[in-house]
């Protein structure tokens, strides 16, 4: 529970702007924040995660604490979709509030796929997984294509598996 405390802790942090502060209580953390509540919009009324506030903000402290969180968590979900209605990608709502050089280096970071969006949901059709402690999915990263056959056999297999060892 002390991590979902701290996570809520550094979303506060973000949407307030204060990236020095965030950092410090970041990296203080006896265990390291996992990657996927990094990755995540937790539920409880929160519709932006922490890579959406850094867009919002879009300030050279932002573009450094960006680059901060992308050398801690190579896998940084830069295509995160709020919860908001429609759903809105980091780049979105940089160029919403006006912060060009925000939105360039979030493009430049990410190749945007468009084709892989389930448009129900706007999360990325491959993968979502569902966190009972925030009562709601995330998708920590797109998968590819190829390895989505892979996922869906070795799910099939452990099944198949839990059947015999059941009967």
């Amino acid at each position: 529970r002390w991590l979902i405390q701290s996570h809520h802790e550094l979303l506060n942090l973000a949407r307030d702007g204060q990236w020095e502060e965030f950092m410090t209580h970041l990296q203080s953390l006896e265990i390291p924040m996992p990657e996927h509540m990094v990755n995540s919009v937790p539920a409880g009324g929160r519709k932006w995660g922490i890579i959406h506030q850094l867009a919002f903000w879009g300030t050279a402290e932002a573009l450094s604490t960006l680059a901060q969180l992308m050398t801690l968590y190579p896998e940084l979900d830069l295509e995160l979709f709020t919860k908001d209605t429609p759903p809105q990608r980091p780049y979105d709502i940089a160029l919403q509030e006006g912060h060009e050089e925000f939105s360039q280096e979030i493009q430049n970071k990410v190749e945007i796929k468009f084709a892989n969006r389930d448009t129900r949901s706007g999360y990325p059709s491959a993968l979502t997984i569902m966190d009972d402690d925030y009562g709601s999915g995330f998708t920590p990263r797109s998968v590819a294509e190829l390895q989505i056959a892979e996922i869906a056999g070795t799910i099939r297999e452990k099944e198949e598996w839990w059947i015999k060892v059941k009967d």
